[in-house]
């Protein structure tokens, strides 16, 4: 089954969830709002976020390289099927991006 998660609508964080599916879908979420580098402890673990600072065109591309790979290695129950940068807003009218993430557990 196909699932999207989108980094601008976190999912709610369950401690101990018995759900496979949810879990899976919460693990990724959870990756996707993760700075390499900021969990002590686990410093390997998130996203570098080099595509942060990249002009439109490379930073997709970049983003979904980063995002398949520590997929692949911090949640490889899910197949990641699609990775989307979109554009967004802030209350302060500053250009954010978000990501849209569409997997199959």
């Amino acid at each position: 089954m196909r699932y999207e998660i989108r980094s601008d609508r976190p999912l709610p964080l369950t401690l101990l969830e018995q759900d496979e599916t949810r879990r899976v879908l919460q693990n990724a979420a959870l990756l996707l709002s993760t700075k390499k580098g900021t969990v002590p402890l686990y410093r390997d673990y998130g996203l570098p976020m080099e595509f942060t600072h990249r002009p439109a065109f490379a930073a997709e591309a970049l983003a979904a390289a980063e995002i398949i790979d520590a997929m692949a290695r911090f949640e490889p129950r899910a197949e990641v099927l699609s990775v989307r940068l979109l554009p967004g807003k802030t209350m302060f009218d500053s250009r954010v991006l978000s990501v849209e993430l569409e997997v199959t557990v």
